[in-house]
């Protein structure tokens, strides 16, 4: 009676450290997912965002273009960005270098310009930012080539040099409903994870059980 009880004892610490071992293996992967899936949504979100914002740039520029060279209606190329902002959602500026202010003024858009748009302005390289918790900022850059030394003048009357800077697009994407879908999938994910890996470990707990403990005599 003796023998039996202290095997009883043994079984049960057994079955015990099993389920415990199955728990904290399903802790540990649920901890992994919780780190790793919002840093990969996070990044695959802001990427998306930064395809969108470089394609969009070149579109817009393509269009700038399309109407200085070949006099397009300048509402054409509005209506083209419209177009763009219902099916992309964001905000958009176009600001001009100080020669170009010079040579033809300013339209449409305020000409605001912070430490970001300076920068760009002055290096001729496209830079990015988040002005807010979920706004994703991307400065672009038009620089001039040949077709542009027939319009523009730089500084000093001169046609405008090749690589310079005539001005900037800024886009600001609103990405809070995307956030929001991105946190409802990686809830969702990480339950079925935590579903599956409960189901898994016991599976291979009453596995372990009926094909060692039980054979051992161990209950």
């Amino acid at each position: 009676m003796t023998y039996s009880f202290y095997e009883g004892t043994a079984g049960k610490r057994t079955q015990k450290k099993l389920l415990v071992a199955f728990g904290l293996i399903t802790l540990v992967f649920v901890v992994l997912f919780l780190v790793i899936l919002p840093y990969e949504f996070y990044r695959r979100d802001v990427d998306e965002a930064r395809h969108n914002a470089q394609n969009i740039s070149r579109l817009i520029r393509a269009a700038v273009l399309s109407h200085m060279i070949e006099g397009a209606n300048p509402k054409s190329m509005r209506d083209l960005l419209a177009t763009f902002q219902t099916q992309f959602d964001f905000e958009f500026r176009l600001i001009r270098s100080d020669h170009v202010m010079k040579q033809h003024g300013f339209k449409e858009d305020p000409q605001s310009k912070d430490e970001l748009i300076k920068e760009v302005l002055q290096t001729g390289r496209g830079r990015e930012d988040w002005p807010g918790s979920t706004q994703f900022r991307y400065v672009a850059p038009f620089v001039a080539d040949e077709r542009c030394q027939r319009c523009h003048w730089g500084l000093n009357g001169q046609s405008i040099e090749i690589g310079s800077v005539l001005g900037v697009s800024e886009i600001i994407f609103e990405l809070k409903d995307i956030r929001n879908t991105s946190i409802r999938q990686i809830i969702e994910v990480t339950l079925l994870m935590i579903a599956g890996l409960i189901i898994l470990g016991l599976v291979l707990f009453f596995i372990v059980k009926k094909g060692i403990l039980d054979p051992m005599g161990i209950k």
